[in-house]
């Protein structure tokens, strides 16, 4: 069973995922919890609940803003957690 249903074109958009789309099984990022996210724009940005960094492929700072360009967690955000 897995820990969220996303759709496959979705999961092909993020190729450069280092967990090999784990979240979708465990609802993790590799040993980490997925990050908080706090909103969304345009279902392709994350606005992340955070100040840590972490390596991640999708994550960036702006503005003294983490965002997450993954389109996986964006859509698990507006899907499962709104």
């Amino acid at each position: 069973m897995s820990a969220f249903k996303v759709p496959e074109k979705v999961v092909q958009q993020a190729d450069r995922c280092a967990h090999n789309h784990g979240c979708l099984e465990t609802g993790t990022c590799g040993d980490r919890p997925l990050c908080k996210v706090e909103s969304s724009l345009n279902h392709q940005i994350s606005f992340l609940n955070t100040k840590e960094s972490a390596t991640c492929n999708y994550r960036i700072l702006f503005g003294g803003k983490q965002l997450c360009m993954c389109p996986v967690r964006t859509f698990i955000f507006e899907h499962y957690e709104q």
